[in-house]
């Protein structure tokens, strides 16, 4: 599984980029991919900042044993 994500303050930036560049060049995005493993009954869910009701809708928790 792999996720991306990008926060407000980061698109915010990009528009500011390239409205100043003014679209002569394309804008570069660094990722990177973090694997681990989990025990089958280990509860996967939202923190911090990302745990609200509407992300608590889409997302719900769910066991790492329903992604494999």
């Amino acid at each position: 599984m792999h996720e991306a994500m990008i926060t407000e303050n980061t698109m915010k930036q990009l528009q500011k980029d390239r409205v100043m560049i003014n679209r002569a060049i394309s804008l570069w995005r660094v990722t990177s991919t973090v694997f681990d493993q989990l025990y089958a009954d280990t509860e996967m869910a939202r923190i911090g900042r990302y745990n609200t009701s509407e992300a608590m809708l889409k997302y719900p928790t769910i066991f790492a044993q329903t992604l494999s």
